[in-house]
């Protein structure tokens, strides 16, 4: 469908100021000064699954779709797939964050929420504990 408006050029299409003004929202949005040289020289604040998630995604939507700040979206094509992504994106994050007893690490056998639990419970580090307690387990009864 995309490529059929593209081809015959329908009315609706974002303008050149848009598509820059739409990168820049990106740019702002995905960079983070460790980001330099390619590379993401980021580590989380604290090893939580999470955490390591979300700097990753942050990342990988820098590099591919914003990675020069005074750059621009090239086309209509290029602008669409990076909003498909960013919605994707959200989508997951969101997800991840309200219900972690359906989101199932692959890679280690367990559910997000049970990841939680042992992270807290072998965590020496009380501001991690404290963190965890806060944003991840603050719906968890049990005592730990």
């Amino acid at each position: 469908m995309l490529e059929l408006m593209l081809k015959y050029n329908v009315p609706g299409q974002p303008t050149k100021e848009q598509l820059k003004e739409a990168y820049d929202e990106c740019y702002e949005f995905y960079y983070d000064k460790c980001f330099y040289d390619y590379k993401n020289q980021c580590n989380p604040v604290f090893e939580i699954y999470p955490e390591i998630y979300a700097l990753k995604n942050k990342y990988k939507m820098f590099k591919r779709y914003c990675p020069d700040k005074n750059g621009t979206f090239k086309d209509t094509k290029e602008f669409i797939n990076y909003k498909n992504a960013k919605n994707r994106s959200y989508s997951i994050s969101s997800i991840i964050a309200s219900d972690m007893k359906n989101v199932f690490i692959k890679d280690k056998n367990i559910t997000l929420e049970n990841l939680m639990i042992d992270t807290y419970k072998k965590s020496t580090n009380e501001n991690e504990k404290d963190f965890l307690k806060t944003y991840y387990l603050k719906n968890y009864k049990n005592d730990f």
